[in-house]
């Protein structure tokens, strides 16, 4: 059982105004040991092969780095195809991204299909989950608009489709998409999500703010997602939000996979580039 001590100042401001600082109390609680838990992060990008991390959570008192783990079993299925990833070692450039698992065989350009993920582990561990690759939606033109001082504002626009409810994820950069040099300049400048609750099948636009000038490189990445991977990313912001504030409510992380922690999902977007007049 492992055991944290904390000191616990007992006072009270009238305590403290009448009979000075009272004398510090210790208090020993214990804590019950952490549950580690399988954690699953895929997203399955077309054009490019399957492949995830997979790693276990810590304890808020553990030493906080990132366990990946070895050992596991992975397969994707999809149309009757049951893909056993294997194991290494697989570094992504573009996305500065590091897998343990991967596969030759490429995610296909298939918005209908639904794929399966099954993670198991030696001692008992299985992580499962389920997810489509959204179709792609095209982006308008981007166009820039000046004020008085000839600073630009950016506009982006896109068209729902009508009828369906529909989840989007934007980010827009500067310069260049994925820069690791973090003095240089080219950086991400933002990175949301919304849906079509308000507007649906009416054309979409996304403003930014007068914060550049001519010549500047604008560049916008439209992801189409699906409800569960929306409400994972929204969670991931509401417990960034929450950690540290003790007038918040504990974050809770809604996974898109069961068994454990993480996300299994298809990513696609649509790409636009404007170099400012």
């Amino acid at each position: 059982m492992h055991k944290n001590r904390f000191i616990v100042l007992v006072s009270s401001i009238l305590g403290m105004l009448a009979f000075g600082c009272l004398p510090e109390k210790e208090v020993e609680i214990e804590i019950p040991p952490y549950d580690r838990q399988l954690v699953v992060e895929c997203y399955m990008e077309v054009g490019k092969p399957f492949r995830l991390l997979v790693s276990e959570s810590i304890g808020f008192f553990e030493p906080q780095d990132t366990p990946i783990i070895a050992g596991a079993e992975v397969v994707i299925s999809h149309n009757g195809i049951h893909d056993t990833l294997p194991q290494g070692l697989f570094f992504d450039p573009e996305g500065l991204k590091i897998f343990n698992f991967a596969s030759s065989e490429v995610v296909p350009a298939d918005y209908t299909t639904q794929y399966s993920i099954s993670v198991k582990y030696p001692d008992g561990r299985h992580v499962t989950g389920a997810a489509k690759i959204m179709p792609p939606v095209q982006l308008e033109p981007m166009t820039a608009s000046f004020n008085a001082d000839s600073n630009a504002s950016v506009l982006v626009r896109w068209l729902d489709e009508p009828g369906q409810q529909n989840f989007y994820r934007l980010a827009l950069f500067k310069g260049k998409v994925f820069d690791p040099n973090p003095d240089n300049e080219n950086t991400q400048l933002l990175d949301f999500t919304l849906d079509d609750r308000i507007g649906d099948g009416e054309m979409f636009t996304v403003g930014t703010l007068f914060d550049y000038q001519s010549g500047d490189t604008i560049i916008a990445q439209l992801y189409h997602i699906d409800q569960p991977y929306w409400r994972y990313i929204n969670s991931l912001d509401d417990a960034a939000s929450s950690n540290g504030n003790p007038f918040a409510q504990p974050g809770v992380i809604r996974s898109t996979v069961s068994g454990g922690i993480g996300v299994f999902t298809g990513y696609l977007f649509t790409r636009d580039t404007l170099i400012i007049p």
